[in-house]
């Protein structure tokens, strides 16, 4: 999905995007925390997850996560916009 936008679209984001590379999967889950114990929660999230991934024509059995796309999407950006997505250091 993200592959089939423009990258140029992608351009007024490339700070933003940048910005959530050093996030990992905890602190993801501390910004979006699961449902408490007490109330009912969907269980059967890997069938969600495994048919999502096969539905987006990845693989089946391999998991596309964020930081795998934004990693694309960012080296995407940097090969075909350099002089917008690289910080110039003097």
């Amino acid at each position: 999905m993200v592959a089939s936008v423009p990258s140029y679209k992608w351009l007024p984001l490339t700070y933003q995007l940048a910005s959530r590379l050093g996030t990992t999967k905890a602190q993801q889950e501390q910004s979006h925390p699961r449902a408490p114990d007490g109330e009912a929660e969907d269980d059967d999230d890997d069938d969600g997850e495994a048919a999502a991934t096969a539905s987006r024509g990845a693989r089946p059995g391999v998991t596309v996560t964020f930081s795998d796309v934004l990693l694309r999407l960012l080296w995407r950006l940097c090969a075909e916009h350099p002089h917008h997505s690289l910080l110039k250091v003097t």
